[in-house]
């Protein structure tokens, strides 16, 4: 899967992650790029309003904090850095 093609489910956790935990948050951002393209430790799990947000080695691990029984989502890292970077 290269980055940018993102199931509907991978596309709809990451924007919803973006704009509900992530949006006032710059350097959580730059933080997360950073480490996902190498540059930088990665941050620790961060606990948002509805996500906790975590890196592996394949990229951002998203699982949703008010529903235990979905499934963690992961969004590849091309994918996740662009995302977090604003490029698309």
């Amino acid at each position: 899967m290269s980055g940018t093609d993102l199931t509907a489910e991978q596309a709809d956790w990451l924007a919803d992650w973006l704009a509900s935990d992530m949006a006032a948050d710059a350097a959580a951002r730059a933080a997360f790029a950073a480490a996902l393209a190498g540059d930088g430790p990665a941050p620790a799990r961060r606990i948002g309003n509805l996500y906790a947000a975590s890196l592996s080695e394949k990229g951002l691990l998203l699982e949703n904090i008010h529903d235990e029984d979905l499934a963690p989502v992961l969004i590849p890292t091309p994918a996740a850095r662009r995302a977090l970077l604003g490029e698309g």
